[in-house]
């Protein structure tokens, strides 16, 4: 008979492996002995280049309306590197997510879309980093979407007004992140884990949840296809 306890022992161990060797590897990237792991780049949603009304980084409140987002509501924060270490000021980091309802957010033209997503969540929202290469989104904790089974946040990282990133965050060890295209791609264990996080309860806030995420732009798939990855290596 299979030894399930022994299965689970070992895979706890794997796990608890892996968030070791993270802890590690974030101590050498702190000291700046080596370069840093880039954040993946992931296929994502088309972003949209032209919204009207809110794009502010607050996607829990829009702008004339007196009515917040359905929703667990979360702090997404973090900071922007580049592969030296460098926080990368003034880049856009850019963010796309269903409403709690999980319908996606309508596009220009999209009537009837619009009228069953939720008026009071933007679903996109953007945030300049400081010039320590800070953001912060005030939003909602993700759900599965109508066309998507695993919950997650796509993101996109501007830097010179160019698309330096676009990648997905994902809710941790979520049971449908297995059943995302995008995420079953995924390979590199260590990939994986740059690209999961944690919602935990926020202690500054009334109820809330946090989420500590940090972004390293390295060099963009045209790069890495032309056999110059040094190009990554974005100027703050």
């Amino acid at each position: 008979m299979k030894n399930v306890k022994g299965d689970l022992k070992k895979l706890r161990c794997v796990g608890l492996a892996l968030v070791g060797v993270l802890w590690a590897v974030t101590q050498l990237r702190v000291a700046g002995q080596q370069p840093l792991d880039p954040t993946p780049h992931l296929a994502v949603s088309d972003f949209p280049d032209e919204i009207k009304g809110d794009t502010d980084s607050d996607l829990v409140t829009v702008e004339g309306r007196n009515a917040t987002a359905l929703g667990e509501v979360v702090s997404l924060r973090g900071r922007v590197f580049n592969q030296n270490g460098t926080p990368v000021k003034n880049a856009v980091v850019e963010i796309l997510q269903c409403d709690a309802n999980g319908f996606p957010l309508p596009r220009l033209g999209q009537a009837g879309e619009r009228s069953r997503f939720d008026r009071n969540f933007q679903g996109f929202g953007r945030c300049e980093t400081d010039e320590l290469g800070r953001f912060a989104f005030r939003t909602i904790k993700p759900v599965p979407s109508t066309d998507r089974s695993a919950p997650v946040i796509e993101v996109r990282v501007k830097v010179d007004n160019k698309d330096r990133l676009t990648t997905v965050l994902y809710l941790r060890d979520h049971p449908n992140n297995e059943k995302d295209p995008v995420f079953s791609a995924i390979r590199n264990l260590l990939d994986r884990e740059l690209v999961q996080v944690e919602f935990l309860p926020d202690e500054k806030s009334n109820g809330g949840l946090v989420c500590e995420w940090d972004i390293v732009v390295g060099a963009t798939p045209i790069q890495q296809i032309r056999g110059r990855p040094e190009l990554g290596v974005a100027t703050p």
